[in-house]
């Protein structure tokens, strides 16, 4: 079967496009979107999914910090 190089190429391209519409990145410890209420998913040490800390009520959160995120500092994640 003969591959079609200009039809991988678009999707490729389509495939790109919407990951960097649709994924946002946070970094560690200084994330906006940590804020609300869902989840993040972290590729390094391994692929997890983790839920967000959400929004800051009488000085606390209402989840735990996330373990991934406390223990690498700086270091991206990514939300959907």
């Amino acid at each position: 079967m003969k591959m079609n190089y200009k039809r991988i190429l678009c999707l490729l391209l389509l495939l790109v496009i919407i990951v960097c519409f649709f994924v946002k990145v946070g970094k560690n410890m200084e994330c906006k979107y940590c804020y609300s209420n869902g989840s993040h998913y972290h590729i390094i040490p391994k692929l997890s999914n983790n839920m967000n800390h959400g929004p800051r009520e009488n000085n606390h959160f209402e989840h735990p910090m996330c373990p991934v995120c406390l223990h690498n500092k700086g270091e991206p994640h990514y939300h959907l």
